[in-house]
C-alpha cells in the first residue's frame, strides 16, 4: 500500500491462474502477465509504479516486472538461463529490490535500477534474497553465511553488512527498512523460537511476543510503528503494532 491508499496484490481467477491486481478509487484492476498464467504484485510507490513477478510461460519461470500506466515491462535477470526472479519491494525512486539467479545458478539478492540489474552478493554464503529498500536507496533483506547460518543484512553503496543476531540466536531474516534507517524482522532467540526484532543504530532489540511464543515484525513506517503478528498465550495468531521511537 502506497501512502495515497492504492493497494497492490494478487486474485485468483482459476485453479493455477493469479493475477497482479491494483486496488484504487474502489476499482480493482488486472495488471495482466508476462505470458504466462499468473502473475503476483508486491510493492507500490507514490509513483503508481508497481513491482512484482510474473510467469513468463506454463512452466513455471518467472521473471520480475516493473508496471506503470498499463504496461508491465519484465526486469533483466543476472542470467539468461535464471529460473526465477522474484521483485520484492520499490521506492519512491523506482529502484527494485529482490532476487535473481546468477550464472552458477545461486539465488541471489539484486537490484534494478535505470533498467540495469545489479548482484548485490552474499555475506560469505551462495544465497541472498533482498526484501526491502526505503528512498535512500539501503537495502535490506537476508543472506547465507560461509557457515549455513542464515543472517539478515543492510546493504549500502556496495557494501553488505550483517546485522548480528539476539543473544543465543542463529539465525535471523530482515523485511523493511524505514527513512530513518530503522530495520525490522523476525530472528531466533535463545529459547528457540522467533521473535519480531527491530534493529537501529546498530543494536538489535527483541520486540516481544503477546504472551506465546512467536512473533514477527513485517513493516515499520516513516513514525516508527511497526506491523506484524503474534502468537498469544492461547496459541492464536493476532495482529500487532510495536510503536518505537525514530
Amino acid at each position: 500500500m502506497n501512502s495515497l491508499g492504492a493497494v497492490v496484490g494478487y486474485t485468483i481467477l482459476g485453479v493455477g491462474v493469479d493475477h497482479a491486481t491494483l486496488w484504487q478509487n474502489g476499482t480493482a484492476l488486472d495488471l495482466g502477465t508476462l505470458g504466462g498464467p499468473s502473475s503476483f504484485a508486491e510493492s507500490i510507490n507514490t509513483a503508481g509504479q508497481v513491482a512484482g513477478f510474473s510467469d513468463i510461460n506454463p512452466y513455471g519461470t518467472r521473471r520480475a516486472f516493473v508496471w506503470q500506466n498499463g504496461v508491465m515491462t519484465q526486469l533483466p535477470s543476472l542470467s539468461p538461463n535464471s529460473d526465477d526472479d522474484l521483485a520484492f519491494a520499490i521506492n519512491s525512486s523506482g529502484v527494485i529490490v529482490g532476487q535473481s539467479d546468477n550464472a552458477a545458478n545461486q539465488d541471489h539478492a539484486v537490484r534494478w535500477q535505470n533498467g540495469v540489474v545489479t548482484d548485490l552478493g552474499t555475506l560469505g554464503g551462495t544465497t541472498s534474497v533482498a526484501d526491502g529498500i526505503n528512498d535512500a536507496g539501503v537495502i535490506v533483506g537476508l543472506s547465507a553465511t560461509a557457515n549455513g547460518q542464515t543472517h539478515a543484512f543492510r546493504w549500502e553503496n556496495g557494501v553488505m553488512t550483517d546485522l548480528g543476531l539476539l543473544p543465543g540466536g542463529v539465525s535471523n531474516y530482515a523485511n523493511a527498512i524505514n527513512s530513518a534507517g530503522q530495520i525490522v524482522g523476525y530472528a531466533t532467540t535463545s529459547a528457540g523460537p522467533e521473535h519480531g526484532f527491530l534493529w537501529q543504530n546498530g543494536v538489535m532489540t527483541d520486540l516481544g511476543t503477546l504472551g506465546g511464543a512467536f512473533s514477527t515484525a513485517r513493516s515499520i513506517n516513516t513514525q516508527g510503528r511497526i506491523a506484524g503478528f503474534s502468537l498469544n498465550a492461547s496459541t492464536v495468531d493476532h495482529a500487532v503494532v510495536w510503536q518505537v521511537t525514530p
